[in-house]
């Protein structure tokens, strides 16, 4: 875990939305960054935040909101969306659960196959594989893909649900917004768009996010966690890097957890 020295850190580029001088959050909350099929590190940084949570005396249920993508690229997708529904039953955590662009393509393959069968090649083809069925190309025709859209949404079963229902585009905390990919600096938190919470803008790595709050976010990978700004990068990249990072914010600052290499 590292605290960071807010005074440096948040003076790296002088285009950045400026930061707030504090968090002002109610409690302690947890980040975790993109999972990406990665079972075992989900698995590893839980086992972090609660020993965290438990040398800070932070009283459970422990909040943590989980930034999206938890599908696509790793091998164990299945398992991730497996363990984070099981989540929200758990009594030791309140968890928030971000969409992510991959999982918004997902959907998007399951109610439209033909006209989205580009999820496939952003990962889909190794989800299909975690939950042990045929991955079929792109180029597959449209009767295939339609079979396959099928078999997935059974295969899912209740995890379908999990993913139409129970997953939200933004949250907030305190003044610290929480959101998968961006958010535009010059429109309030309440109405961003909703492509620029998926996909990203540009604009926002240089920029920030809106005045007056801080935005955790994950979808561009980065080296190591960082703040920018009012901006808290925390994807690592774990699907190929092996590293999982968490952030965990309360009044005091803001550090991180890591899990892997």
């Amino acid at each position: 875990m590292r605290l960071l020295n807010l005074n440096f850190d948040l003076g790296l580029r002088r285009t950045a939305s400026a930061a707030p001088d504090r968090f002002d959050l109610p409690e302690t909350v947890y980040a975790v960054g993109d999972l990406h099929g990665r079972y075992d590190l989900l698995c590893a940084i839980l086992a972090k935040i609660n020993l965290d949570a438990t040398q800070s005396h932070v009283v459970e249920p422990i909040s943590i909101v989980f930034m999206g993508d938890y599908i696509d690229r790793g091998p164990a997708s299945a398992q991730v969306l497996k363990a984070l529904q099981a989540m929200r039953v758990d009594p030791r955590f309140a968890p928030v659960f971000l969409m992510g662009n991959h999982e918004r393509a997902m959907l998007d393959f399951l109610d439209d196959p033909a006209t989205h069968r580009n999820w496939l090649m952003m990962g889909g083809m190794q989800t299909l594989r975690s939950f042990k069925l045929a991955a079929p190309l792109p180029s597959a025709n449209d009767d295939d893909l339609q079979d396959c859209a099928a078999a997935l949404s059974d295969a899912l079963g209740s995890c379908e649900r999990f993913l139409r229902k129970a997953l939200v585009l933004k949250h907030m905390r305190g003044n610290v917004a929480f959101c998968h990919a961006a958010m535009c600096a010059q429109t309030a938190v309440q109405d961003q768009p909703d492509d620029t919470l998926l996909w990203g803008d540009a604009r926002f790595l240089q920029c920030g996010g809106p005045e007056g709050v801080w935005v955790v976010h994950g979808h561009t990978i980065v080296g190591k966690a960082e703040i920018v700004g009012n901006r808290i990068a925390i994807d690592t990249g774990a699907y190929d890097s092996g590293i999982l990072t968490a952030a965990r914010i309360d009044r005091d600052g803001c550090s991180f957890l890591t899990a892997g290499k």
